[in-house]
């Protein structure tokens, strides 16, 4: 149940953080459109960008030293997978949207021997949905009339959206 309830939230705040990051982008959002091919380019970024997993803790084995800080063994660490996605000595321009970026090398499933269970299917879910909603939606921005600022959860384990106030006139193709 743990393996189905973490999938499902981090998936689904995946897909709002990157349905939000194309709309901020207008320029990204119409280079996806005009061409298709970036889906799984931008799928990567959008996971790089504003990932929905921020840290994720650990409890040190042994004692160990990182970035000259001593850790003793059973301390509790907090693994930065949000700031690490935007380290300028591992991505040039980090703050900047990108659906081209490449490499593209971040940490939004983790690595090692904890790397994420489910990341092939979230990979999987973002590009259907993201590809299906600008299929099908596309002129798919944000609403006017609504709420200009997106309600935002965030927290050391999930990042996403309460609420997204998006409008469309649905395309059934």
């Amino acid at each position: 149940m743990e393996i189905l309830n973490a999938g499902l939230l981090t998936t689904t705040d995946q897909i709002a953080n990157g349905v939000n990051a194309l709309l901020c982008h207008p320029d990204q959002l119409q280079k996806l459109k005009k061409n298709p091919t970036l889906i799984d380019s931008a799928v990567e970024e959008i996971i790089r960008f504003d990932t929905s997993v921020p840290f994720l803790t650990r409890i040190a084995k042994q004692d160990l030293t990182i970035g000259g800080k001593n850790i003793t063994a059973g301390s509790i660490i907090a693994l930065g997978f949000g700031p690490a996605n935007h380290d300028p000595e591992k991505f040039d321009s980090p703050e900047v949207f990108d659906i081209t970026r490449t490499p593209n090398e971040h940490l939004g499933f983790g690595s090692g021997i904890h790397f994420c269970l489910g990341a092939v299917l979230a990979r999987m879910d973002l590009t259907i949905c993201l590809t299906t909603l600008l299929r099908r939606l596309p002129n798919l921005s944000f609403d006017p009339d609504k709420q200009a600022i997106p309600t935002k959860h965030s927290n050391l384990v999930l990042k996403g959206f309460d609420s997204l106030r998006v409008k469309f006139d649905a395309c059934l193709k």
